[in-house]
């Protein structure tokens, strides 16, 4: 928490700098100021788009052990309904060979 509002600080004083600069020289502002338009963008916007996609990686991580929990329940009920099926199958056949 500390270290974005560093960075969100450290965005606000770049800006500043780059203002007082554009007043004392107006032809070389314009090298300070790319460099606080590149900074807006790489630690305001990047990070925003970092965030959401953290949110959603952690969505993605829940929502595949849900998954897999249904997948290892579903193997257990398949398992099941088979040896039900296999044991089943084995009294049909003898009692069809007690009947010949």
């Amino acid at each position: 928490m500390e270290n974005k509002n560093f960075k969100k600080n450290w965005v606000m004083w770049t800006i500043l700098v780059t203002s007082l600069f554009a007043i004392a020289t107006p032809g070389i502002a314009i090298i300070p100021f790319g460099l606080s338009i590149y900074a807006v963008i790489k630690l305001v916007l990047i990070d925003k788009i970092t965030e959401i996609d953290v949110k959603n990686y952690q969505l993605l991580k829940i929502k595949t052990k849900e998954l897999e929990n249904i997948s290892h329940e579903l193997h257990r009920n398949i398992q099941k309904g088979t040896d039900e099926l296999s044991y089943l199958n084995n009294l049909i056949k003898e009692k069809d060979l007690n009947m010949n």
